[in-house]
């Protein structure tokens, strides 16, 4: 898996087992549902929910060369996915590969699971 999908998808898989004594049968269905709704989502659905995690992570301005800073000027080559080094989020869908789409699928369904089963608790993740 390449280095820069790995660090997106734990960085943000701060998700655990299910956290609610009883309540594992419920969680295991919740995120079977999960799954199965992530299989029937698109690649390129999955790219646009890669790009959007990516740039989230960056955590700046000017991730992008299409964003705008805080003074609403486009930030083209002032963005961190246009200078070299440090971190460059993915910022157009062609660029993410393939061999993200799998890890993607599998971090949406569990983070959209339920809050009692350690997910976020926000499905719409789910219904892009």
């Amino acid at each position: 898996m390449n280095i820069r999908i790995a660090a997106l998808v734990f960085s943000l898989a701060g998700i655990g087992g299910c956290s609610t004594f009883g309540a594992s049968s419920y969680c295991a269905a919740e995120l079977e549902s999960n799954v199965a709704a992530m299989r029937n989502m698109t690649d390129q659905n999955v790219r646009f929910l890669v790009l959007g995690s990516s740039q989230a992570e960056y955590g700046g301005e000017c991730a992008c060369p299409y964003d705008k800073d805080s003074s609403g000027v486009v930030c083209g080559d002032r963005s961190a996915h246009t200078r070299t080094g440090g971190r460059a989020p993915y910022c157009f869908a062609e660029e993410v590969p393939a061999s993200a789409l799998p890890a993607m699928r599998s971090f949406a369904a569990h983070a959209a699971r339920p809050i009692e089963c350690g997910g976020t608790g926000n499905r719409s993740i789910l219904e892009f």
